[in-house]
């Protein structure tokens, strides 16, 4: 079967993919039930059959197939309606596996794109002094932090939260006395 090439992304060459293996599937299909048919053509025309499909009796002549030990058959029109109803329930889950497929795609590109980090207050505003604080403001400042976000101090559900504060105050108050100090002296 000659397909026309689509000029677009990743959904519609899946698109296309699933078309083509749902074609696939249901020629397979055909070729499987004209083998079993021939089987059923060669029924004397006169010899009635019960459908398990429609609960009617039929003739040979419009038996699709047969189970004959058991007089048991589907009539034409139950095959064809069972095999189109199969058709697009095929389409229906190969269409849902190839959203689902798209979908993790998208979600698997997104995650491999950098995220931008966060913006960071400068350290004076996380500890809430001055930008010129002295040494021992800045101490007050951290230690109040610490003491108002320090995990023992919190419920259970918000100890990450105060983990976090503390690190970024550590951070800040690093940062502030590194400035203040000698390189030599150590914090």
């Amino acid at each position: 079967m000659a397909r026309k090439k689509k000029a677009g992304g990743l959904g519609e060459w899946v698109d296309d993919l699933v078309e083509v293996a749902v074609d696939n599937i249901a020629d397979r299909a055909r070729e499987a039930f004209a083998a079993r048919a021939t089987q059923v053509r060669d029924l004397p025309g006169s010899q009635t059959f019960q459908c398990v499909g429609c609960n009617n009796t039929v003739m040979g002549s419009q038996v699709q197939f047969m189970r004959s030990a058991e007089g048991l058959c589907i009539c034409t029109s139950c095959f064809q309606f069972m095999f189109a109803a199969g058709v697009e329930k095929v389409r229906f889950l190969a269409k849902r596996a190839a959203a689902q497929a798209k979908e993790k795609a998208v979600a698997a590109a997104a995650s491999a794109m950098p995220r931008a980090a966060p913006p960071v207050a400068p350290p004076w505003e996380v500890l809430g002094v001055a930008q010129e604080a002295t040494e021992d403001e800045i101490g007050k400042a951290y230690r109040k932090i610490v003491m108002e976000w320090h995990p023992d101090r919190l419920p259970l559900e918000r100890r990450p939260e105060g983990q976090t504060r503390i690190d970024e105050a550590t951070k800040a108050r690093n940062a502030m006395l590194s400035v203040r100090r000698k390189p030599t002296d150590k914090i």
